[in-house]
């Protein structure tokens, strides 16, 4: 049965004005999903119930998902104030709530910088590729054993994964949002070799490049394609390459 219920948290700004409205997938979160639903007993012990990919109204996005079991915040420096304001008041509507932080705009050094003083409705951070972390978080919860602070792991050896273009993780946000235009982002490879002081990715990744298979680069291109066509006649892709 599937009793325990998740949220997965990427907000983004609204492209444009007027008739045209524009968002970003929720691409790091549709990672996380898409790796975690290859495993047979996260299909049966969890539900996703939504993917928050654009900017509401806090109140009453907190209405919807003050009944799940864990949220899941990704978190760049365009939504990490809005973020921390959703989950302390999720955490004030149901103290029993598991709120997990990740991506790049959290620190990576907790004790130093009194994070979870400073942030006491947070109970769990993810540091560096979220994959696996992932994985060990839904099995604590699964297990009802007590979450880490903090989760780091290493890096995926094998980045043949799941897409959450060709699994469908991104249907319902595209079936339901008639109108939209979405813009999508792909990976080709992980890791950078520079250090550039005004890039997010480069405080996130490894030096050492580990490229994604092009069979599966390919694949992932025309599912994008695919699905991205049907917000409309116009969709946009941004790679990730070094």
């Amino acid at each position: 049965m599937k009793d325990l219920q998740v949220a997965l948290v990427q907000p983004n700004f609204k492209i444009g004005g007027g008739s045209f409205v524009g968002y970003w997938l929720p691409y790091s979160v549709g990672c996380l999903w898409s790796y975690a639903n290859q495993y047979q007993w996260v299909q049966d012990s969890f539900n996703l119930k939504e993917i928050i990919f654009k900017r509401e109204q806090p109140d009453k996005l907190v209405k919807r998902l003050q009944d799940c079991t864990v949220a899941f915040f990704s978190n760049y420096m365009w939504n990490w104030e809005y973020n921390k304001h959703v989950a302390k008041q999720l955490k004030q509507a149901n103290p029993n709530i598991i709120i997990v932080f990740g991506g790049p705009q959290v620190t990576n050094r907790p004790q130093e910088e009194l994070f979870f003083e400073n942030h006491p409705y947070i109970d769990s951070i993810v540091l560096g590729e979220g994959e696996e972390m992932f994985i060990g978080i839904l099995e604590a919860i699964k297990e009802n054993r007590a979450l880490d602070d903090v989760y780091e792991g290493g890096r995926l050896e094998d980045l043949d994964i799941p897409s959450p273009y060709l699994t469908g993780v991104f249907d319902d946000i595209i079936a339901n949002n008639d109108g939209y235009v979405f813009n999508g982002t792909l990976e080709t490879n992980r890791g950078c070799p520079f250090a550039c002081t005004f890039c997010d990715w480069g405080s996130l990744t490894y030096a050492k490049i580990k490229k994604f298979p092009i069979p599966k680069v390919i694949q992932e291109l025309w599912g994008a394609c695919l699905i991205l066509s049907y917000s409309r006649d116009i969709y946009f892709l941004t790679f990730y390459d070094s």
